[in-house]
């Protein structure tokens, strides 16, 4: 599926579920197999109004952060968002605004 453009809201679910049961793992369990985590269930499709954001939903989601949290997978460390969040929200906003125009998710 990898190269593939998937828009629908059932197939995203279960895309993010493997995505998640693969890489998730309880710390106190003895097997360390993967979760099995249930299809979450889509009521209705997804509208276009219901992606959109500006550019201060950004900012607010940055507010968001916890300071101390850790880095994802980009490395780029919290404190960095939130020290430049107003010169990083135009970026950011165009750039998910496109992957959510396009369908597609930008990888590393």
């Amino acid at each position: 599926m990898k190269g593939t453009i998937c828009t629908d809201p059932q197939q995203i679910a279960n895309i993010l579920k493997n995505q998640f049961k693969s890489v998730f793992s309880n710390p106190d369990a003895v097997d360390m197999t993967a979760a099995d985590f249930a299809s979450p269930t889509i009521a209705s499709r997804f509208e276009d109004a219901d992606l959109s954001f500006s550019k201060g939903d950004v900012v607010s989601a940055i507010d968001e952060l916890k300071a101390d949290a850790a880095p994802g997978p980009d490395g780029i460390p919290t404190t960095l968002f939130k020290s430049c969040k107003y010169a990083l929200a135009r970026p950011i906003h165009l750039l998910w605004s496109k992957s959510f125009d396009s369908g597609a998710v930008p990888a590393f």
